[in-house]
């Protein structure tokens, strides 16, 4: 539980940090977008990503959209100000279903987007933190790319 708070509290971080596209509506901030996508075969990463959600509504200016990865669609990820996705973790790598996810996003429409990841595993040592940077690299490698 302590891990889920830390990532609800990351979340809310996150959320004063995120590009805010859309048009504020009288005094104070845009409100940021959110995509948590996540897949959960037990139901632990779809708790996870609950209080991730809560924990990014929690910031005041988030409005935050919470689907399972078969779930999203092209127009979610493009509508979205920060994408943070959620996987259990199989021998130290995410999901398939969620490594399906990330292989037909498309990158080359996305832009100004803040990401984020989190996992859940069965016991320390399981291969969280590999799990974590095998979901962040595809997007490191393609969407910090500093060329025109």
């Amino acid at each position: 539980m302590k891990f889920v708070t830390m990532m609800a509290l990351r979340c809310g971080l996150l959320c004063a940090a995120a590009p805010a596209h859309s048009q504020a509506v009288g005094p104070g901030p845009a409100p940021v977008r959110i995509l948590i996508a996540y897949a959960s075969a037990t139901g632990h990463t779809e708790q996870m990503a609950k209080a991730v959600a809560e924990g990014a509504k929690q910031a005041g200016t988030a409005n935050v959209t919470l689907k399972r990865v078969a779930d999203v669609s092209e127009a979610d990820l493009l509508g979205a100000d920060a994408i943070i996705v959620g996987s259990p973790v199989y021998n130290g790598g995410m999901a398939a279903t969620v490594k399906a996810f990330i292989d037909r996003w498309p990158f080359e429409k996305l832009h100004d987007k803040v990401g984020a990841a989190f996992v859940t595993g069965g016991g320390l040592s399981s291969g969280e933190e590999l799990a974590q940077m095998s979901i962040l690299s595809p997007r490191a490698t393609r969407l910090c790319n500093l060329s025109d």
